[in-house]
This record gives structure tokens, C-alpha cells and sequence, in this order.
């Protein structure tokens, strides 16, 4: 693909996307559910215990596990740095796709391996992490092998 080619798809993607945020509707479809502050703290009970919690909303929307997957996919326009992309992807979840169901985590489990990371809480599925720098989902379980995903010492914002 040229470099022309590139701009031309870039340039569409933001345009597509832009016109989602403005009409508030998802830009591929992505079916929504919603959930309220006690489905998502029984969902947050199942996970290592933080050391701090944040809960920002009252009603929690999500979606499927392919849902995030799209989500994901039309998220991959820029990176930027770790921290900032995780806290990025979570918002871009809520503003392009009304989907706040995406926390937020400062991993200070290891000091080596400081990291920030996102957890999905999909419907109808265990909770799974979202790893920032290489796009890969994780469950838990075997995210907490991997140095900067321990969940002993972290905070979750969600």
C-alpha cells in the first residue's frame, strides 16, 4: 500500500469515525447492553483485590466479546504511550461506542514492570485484560504471569 493509498484510508476511517461521535451511534454496529453499579462491582469481587477502586458511573454498558473486538479494531489509530493509550482506549470505548464497561489500571505490582493495561468486562464472559502495547487479550489468569499484569498492587479505575 502506498503512502497515498494509507492517507486515503486514514482519512476515511476519521471521517467514519467523526460522524459516529457526532450521531452517538457505533460506528460498526456493536450491540450494547447495559448494567447497573451492582453487576459491574460483582464483576470487579471475581478479580485480584485492587488496593483502590474508582467507580464513575451508575449504569454500566457493555457488550459482547466480539463486540470488544471491533471496539479494538477502530481503536488502532494511535498508540501513543502505554498509559495514555489504555486511558484513551477506555474513553474511546464511552465516547465512540457508549461502552463504559472498560476499566482502567495502574499495575505498581512489580517495580520493574510498572504498567497501565485495561480490563474488558464483557457480557456473558469472564473478565479479560487488554494489553496496550500489543493489542492482545488476555484472561486474567494468564495475564498475572506476565510480569506489569501481577494485580497484586494496582488500581482500577472503572
Amino acid at each position: 500500500m502506498s503512502y497515498r493509498e494509507l492517507l486515503v484510508e486514514l482519512a476515511d476511517r476519521v471521517l467514519e469515525l467523526s460522524r459516529a461521535v457526532a450521531s452517538r451511534q457505533s460506528a460498526v454496529g456493536v450491540e450494547v447492553f447495559e448494567g447497573s453499579r451492582r453487576w459491574i462491582r460483582r464483576r470487579v469481587r471475581k478479580l485480584p483485590r485492587p488496593r483502590l477502586v474508582w467507580f464513575l458511573d451508575g449504569v454500566y454498558r457493555t457488550t459482547t466479546l466480539d463486540g470488544f473486538r471491533s471496539v479494538m479494531r477502530w481503536s488502532e489509530v494511535d498508540r501513543g504511550g502505554v498509559g495514555d493509550y489504555a486511558w484513551r482506549f477506555k474513553y474511546y470505548a464511552y465516547s465512540v461506542f457508549s461502552v463504559n464497561a472498560v476499566g482502567f489500571v495502574v499495575d505498581l505490582s512489580d517495580r520493574e514492570c510498572i504498567n497501565s493495561y485495561n480490563i474488558l468486562f464483557p457480557r456473558r464472559y469472564d473478565s479479560l485484560v487488554y494489553d496496550p502495547r500489543s493489542g492482545v487479550v488476555m484472561s486474567v489468569n494468564k495475564a498475572r504471569r506476565r510480569c506489569g499484569y501481577r494485580m497484586v498492587d494496582y488500581v482500577l479505575v472503572v
